[in-house]
């Protein structure tokens, strides 16, 4: 029963931070992609000198690197975070029966 059990968290657990994977790994890949777009509407909002510091400073290519850094990292992250929780999920049953096995031997005294 514990393994059917946990078997079924760590699907939960796999499918969920896929799918904000998923989702978080578009979300920046529609920033990088259109990033140039953004920035133009921003100079334009901003007017002409303000414009013109916005591309002095590279705004958007910065913006872009940025965006891509994030999502080169991110894959990582999700892994890394997927593995803290799955074995967490692994060590429940173990642990619930440590704690358990403790509170009984306390009751018992």
């Amino acid at each position: 029963m514990r393994l059917f059990f946990t078997a079924g968290g760590l699907g939960v657990w796999t499918l969920l931070v896929y799918a904000i994977y998923w989702v978080s790994d578009g979300a920046i890949g529609l920033g990088v992609a259109n990033t140039g777009s953004i920035v133009e509407t921003g100079r334009q909002v901003a007017g002409n000198e303000a414009g013109r510091y916005l591309e002095n400073m590279n705004v958007d290519e910065f913006t872009q690197k940025g965006l891509s850094l994030l999502q080169g990292i991110i894959g990582p992250l999700f892994a890394i975070v997927w593995m803290i929780g799955a074995a967490l999920l692994v060590s429940i049953p173990w642990l619930v029966s440590r704690f358990a096995g403790f509170f009984n031997a306390q009751r018992s005294k």
